[in-house]
């Protein structure tokens, strides 16, 4: 008996709602498709955009890297390579240090007497992150005040890169140490996707002022005078600890 009152009831609650009923299960219908159907289209969409940018940009780097690399001069380039590898050599390049300090002081018009090398850093310890590695060297100039001024002058247009860190000066010679820099070159870890740069106006300018300090010279041995007098203090002849 109860139970055909309750089927009575609901059809009558049927009959009086009939109309929203249809509506109601389209309703719950549109939701399942959006949150089950339409929302992972379009986040699949939006992914695929997302890949198509990307892929266009490396398209867009391939090309910028060939037109780059046709349009170099291959000659130019190698000849930039040589001067910043003269200007910063890879290691302690002892030839070319004695090469360019023999050069220099035939041009200054000076004698060289002793000179000592420093194997390591001008301190003693190892150069902080930012700092260049480099080469002491300690130099018997003659001349005093003059022949060391010009000296230096020629030197700090020369390459090897050079600093002077030192100077004592007397009245016949001059006591110098000079710090010359060099830098390994580091491994070059370029992928495809990695857009080539020209060099920029300034660093342009800057080997373009190293290639008129290059100076391709035979190598000169240092000359010692006989009549130079030696400082105390200064070794007693030239020392290559290597």
């Amino acid at each position: 008996m109860n139970k055909n009152v309750d089927i009575e009831t609901l059809k009558a609650i049927y009959n009086a709602h009939r109309a929203y009923v249809i509506p109601a299960l389209m309703i719950i219908a549109s939701v399942f498709l959006v949150f089950f159907a339409l929302i992972p289209q379009i986040q699949d969409l939006l992914t695929t955009l997302s890949e198509r940018s990307i892929e266009q940009q490396k398209l867009q780097t391939l090309k910028s890297n060939l037109n780059l690399l046709t349009t170099t001069d291959e000659v130019d380039l190698d000849s930039k390579l040589g001067v910043a590898l003269r200007a910063l050599p890879q290691d302690k390049d002892f030839e070319s240090i004695l090469t360019t300090i023999s050069s220099v002081a035939d041009r200054a018009g000076i004698g060289l007497g002793n000179f000592e090398f420093r194997v390591g850093d001008i301190a003693g310890s190892a150069p902080e992150d930012n700092l260049l590695p480099s080469l002491g060297v300690t130099l018997v100039v003659s001349g005093g005040a003059s022949g060391a001024s010009r000296f230096m002058t020629d030197l700090a247009e020369s390459l090897p890169i050079s600093e002077v860190k030192k100077i004592d000066i007397n009245v016949d010679f001059a006591t110098i140490l000079v710090a010359f820099y060099y830098k390994s070159l580091s491994s070059a870890n370029i992928s495809v996707d990695t857009r080539l740069t020209p060099l920029s106006a300034k660093q342009t300018e800057l080997l373009d002022q190293l290639s008129s300090w290059n100076r391709e010279e035979s190598f000169i041995p240092a000359v010692i005078p006989v009549d130079l007098t030696v400082p105390a203090g200064t070794p007693s002849s030239s020392t290559l600890p290597f």
